[in-house]
């Protein structure tokens, strides 16, 4: 990874840990760990802009997040990464299989890292404690892996 790249990365894991502090996975662990399992070989397959989104690709759907904080991220990453991040945020109100995912997947990089999103949990789901959670999210995923083609 090159200079730039790196201190790209350096400020996308700030705006991380920020975002995701004291946050936690539907199995009970720091999200932040979620996010770099999907960062990493997103970044490792595709390179630095893919790496980061797939770092951030939870990070703006905190119900307190604002249209400020999108601003705020283009100016700090550019705006490749920034409407990245965006197609794959999910909106309020948004119905996830027929409104998000299709929005979703006409960006390019939010397309590969939601895929990617959609492996890593779709393969946890066995840590999920809830039964009927587990059964939920592991329908909801398989579709949404279905709608990518995988």
């Amino acid at each position: 990874m090159d200079e730039w790249s790196a201190r790209q990365f350096h400020k996308a894991l700030e705006v991380a840990v920020k975002s995701y502090s004291g946050l936690d996975d539907k199995a009970g662990l720091p999200i932040i760990f979620h996010a770099m399992a999907v960062a990493k070989p997103m970044l490792e397959e595709f390179g630095i802009k893919h790496g980061i989104v797939g770092l951030l690709h939870d990070a703006y759907e905190n119900p307190w997040n604002t249209e400020e904080e999108f601003v705020e991220l283009e100016k700090l990453l550019g705006s490749e990464i920034a409407t990245a991040v965006r197609a794959i945020t999910k909106r309020k109100g948004e119905n996830y299989l027929n409104e998000y995912i299709p929005r979703c997947f006409l960006n390019p990089i939010a397309k590969a890292v939601k895929v990617r999103d959609l492996k890593n949990n779709y393969g946890n789901c066995s840590n999920i404690p809830n039964p009927s959670d587990r059964a939920r999210l592991s329908l909801k995923y398989a579709k949404a892996l279905e709608i990518a083609g995988e």
